[in-house]
């Protein structure tokens, strides 16, 4: 067994703990959404969560429980400018 006190900060355990699961292929679906959204509402960003558990952005939207256009709007709070991003819609 394994113990690992971070002094204080809950979010470095469920770090180590999603890694070493994801590692040996035992991680599920739905605790893992239920873990993204606790730590994107504790204030992690999208950026930190994909690097802490080494997921793409995409890869944490699809497990935030978030609508597109609020992922989207998460996203982009702190740019100021234009975007170069382009959305595509097919009719």
């Amino acid at each position: 067994m394994v113990i690992v006190d971070h002094q204080g900060d809950e979010s470095a355990d469920v770090y180590g703990t999603i890694t070493h699961n994801r590692a040996r292929g035992t991680h599920l679906l739905e605790p893992m959404k239920a873990i993204v959204k606790k730590l994107m509402d504790e204030g992690k960003t999208v950026k930190e969560i994909g690097k802490q558990l080494g997921m793409k952005p995409e890869e944490v939207f699809r497990l935030s429980g978030f609508t597109r256009d609020e992922f989207l709007n998460l996203m982009t709070k702190d740019t100021n400018g234009y975007s170069k991003a382009v959305v595509y819609t097919h009719v």
